[in-house]
């Protein structure tokens, strides 16, 4: 029940009177109650908390979650939640997914459909397998282009790459891989760059440079231009924050529009957030959560709306008594005066940049290699088989058709509905704050959480290396001599006795009759 900005339980009924109690008397204590008579509110009792209006909106989106998890039961919980936070913006806030997950979960299990009695055969479900003629014909056509004005410069390229990609319209640049040369004497630089067509990255070049300078990333992107001249058009390409790689970009293709990545933008908040302890109340108050993934989607709104969104978001916060004031100015310093808010802005065309192709690609490039092999020849035989699985995969009869994730589709219907929403309001209608409240259910909360547990992580990896490294000390027999013997304790059997029979006698110390009469008659006198 809820009145006058409180939500109460029944407790007990006694004749015509029904006792309603707060519905935070378990979790705060509070004393607050209600009496009801007839129909009518004889008797109330004071809170020792705030009124909390949002919650009867909060019931209603819980009732409609529960009623669409039991009528839909093959659609996944994710799916329902993100459907319906178009509808219930300030309730998604005060009620996220990880909240929602048990309820729904819950009233599902209660409306279980009956098992199928069919099984499907296993042999649908097994994976056809990849045959090796053809990994050793694409292996053939893996080429190795070299310009000869420059000795250490050398781009590695796939011949069928241009040819099966069709037309390039968006490209992701990135130059922050290091190595070591085969010598070990020189440091390189791996440049990438992946093509993102229809939903999907593909690497098309990879090169080694010694330095991060214009003159030496010109020739690169000049040599690119040249070989995929036909289908490479960019109006949009993302890159680092390096000026000297974003100065090349634009001297080599002076017609499309240069921007940030995004997971720059949101590694350097939650890098800062965690250096100022900020983290630790992430997980612990759901207003802190929900602040936080404003911060991280205020690029998905229009340049010229990035300040007063972030003012917006102020004074949402501080009506939420959220202390993230260090973190606004950082956002406002860094990155919104300094870089510019035109460079990271991924408003309308580019929101689908938040999957972090790149950071993607870049964990996939390195998790073979550990850290203390990362030179060049290590990582050009990762190069070799990304390249391969990047062709086997657009000669496959069904590159045509990409699906995406449900997830996924759901993140992109919440972020178009949004951005049309906001391209088809008035002016004077826009509401920033709005706006960043429904975009911010597409933030991943495992990128949150990752950085929140990565002293976690650490520690636990410096603790297995350390037994490792304690392991290898041990002394072993040698392979002439037996092994040692090892003995061990004989286990104690527990003898039980049936109730049937009498207990065991128990033998007892007795003294002798005749020296108990002697102490007696010596007590006596």
């Amino acid at each position: 029940m809820f009145y006058d900005g409180f939500k109460y339980w029944l407790a007990y009924q006694k004749k015509d009177k029904s006792y309603y109690r707060c519905f935070r008397s378990k979790t705060i204590k509070c004393p607050g109650k209600v009496v009801m008579e007839n129909g009518k509110i004889t008797n109330i009792n004071q809170h020792t908390h705030a009124k909390e209006s949002k919650l009867s909106i909060v019931d209603k989106f819980r009732k409609i979650l529960t009623k669409k998890a039991v009528e839909k039961p093959t659609k996944s919980l994710v799916e329902i939640y993100l459907e319906e936070t178009l509808n219930f913006t300030e309730a998604s806030i005060l009620y996220p997914f990880q909240n929602a997950e048990s309820t729904m979960r819950k009233a599902r299990m209660k409306h279980k459909p009956k098992a199928r009695k069919v099984i499907e055969s296993q042999n649908e479900s097994l994976l056809r397998q990849r045959n090796n003629n053809n990994l050793q014909e694409l292996q053939k056509h893996y080429v190795q282009e070299v310009i000869e004005s420059n000795e250490t410069l050398v781009i590695y390229m796939h011949q069928y790459s241009h040819k099966l990609l069709g037309k390039i319209e968006e490209i992701h640049v990135d130059c922050s891989i290091k190595c070591t040369a085969d010598n070990g004497t020189q440091e390189l630089f791996l440049l990438t760059v992946l093509a993102i067509v229809k939903n999907q990255d593909y690497p098309i070049t990879f090169a080694f440079v010694k330095h991060q300078t214009v003159e030496d990333f010109l020739p690169i992107f000049n040599y690119i231009y040249e070989k995929f001249s036909r289908v490479l058009m960019p109006h949009n390409i993302l890159t680092s924050c390096d000026i000297n790689l974003q100065e090349a970009l634009r001297l080599s293709f002076p017609d499309a529009t240069i921007k940030v990545l995004w997971f720059y933008y949101a590694n350097s908040i939650l890098k800062f957030a965690k250096e100022k302890g900020m983290m630790n109340y992430v997980n612990k108050n759901l207003f802190h959560l929900s602040s936080l993934k404003m911060m991280l989607a205020i690029p998905l709104i229009p340049a010229n709306y990035m300040i007063p969104g972030l003012d917006a978001l102020k004074k949402w916060m501080s009506e939420k008594s959220v202390d993230y004031i260090q973190l606004c100015e950082f956002i406002d310093s860094t990155w919104l005066v300094s870089d510019g808010a035109e460079k990271i802005s991924i408003f309308n065309g580019l929101s689908h940049s938040i999957n972090n192709y790149m950071q993607i690609f870049n964990r996939d490039l390195l998790h073979p290699v550990s850290v203390g092999e990362l030179k060049q020849k290590h990582l050009l035989e990762v190069i070799n088989k990304q390249m391969l699985k990047a062709v086997m995969k657009l000669t496959k009869k069904s590159k045509s058709v990409v699906t995406l994730k449900k997830v996924q589709k759901l993140q992109k219907m919440i972020l178009e509905t949004a951005t049309h929403n906001w391209i088809k309001a008035n002016i004077h209608l826009r509401r920033p704050i709005q706006f960043l409240q429904q975009v911010s259910h597409c933030i991943d909360d495992g990128m949150i959480n990752f950085v929140i547990n990565y002293d976690v992580r650490e520690k636990q990896k410096n603790v297995s290396i350390s037994q490792q490294s304690c392991s290898n000390f041990h002394d072993f027999p040698s392979r002439t001599e037996p092994p040692p013997l090892i003995f061990f304790d004989k286990p104690t059997v527990s003898k039980r006795f049936s109730s049937s029979e009498p207990p065991p006698l128990v033998p007892i110390l007795r003294k002798n009759t005749t020296s108990c009469l002697n102490d007696q008659s010596m007590s006596l006198s």
